[in-house]
């Protein structure tokens, strides 16, 4: 069986940490594999190879154009640019008709933000 570089490399410590804390274990696995060398493993504890053409490498690009799709679709019905227009409209009723300066929405300054007095 063939296993990939870091697979092996994983092995291999796990290998060299067992014979380090328990040689008397790692002895009597290597005497174990050494005897079933010859014989060949059983079906069911035999990996299937990695299909690589799997369905979710085929799904997403379909997702993707989906995606596009719908996004150009609801922009050019102009329902994101609506959206955001009735979006900042509620933000700003809901901060008390104030902007992010402390401005009210009729161009005042607020007194309670520090607005020098004015009204």
């Amino acid at each position: 069986m063939t296993l990939a570089y870091r697979q092996e490399r994983l092995l291999r410590r796990a290998d060299h940490a067992l014979r380090k804390s328990d040689p008397d274990l790692a002895s009597m696995l290597s005497i174990f594999a050494r005897l079933t060398a010859a014989e060949r493993m059983p079906a069911r504890e035999q990996l299937s190879p990695e299909r690589v053409w799997d369905w979710r490498v085929l799904l997403w690009p379909a997702v993707a154009v989906t995606f596009l799709v719908v996004f150009a679709v609801v922009f050019a019905a102009g329902g994101g640019s609506r959206a955001a227009t009735e979006c900042s409209t509620a933000c700003s009723r809901r901060a008390g008709g104030r902007g992010a300066a402390g401005r009210r929405a009729d161009g005042r300054v607020n007194s309670r933000n520090g607005g020098g007095g004015q009204t």
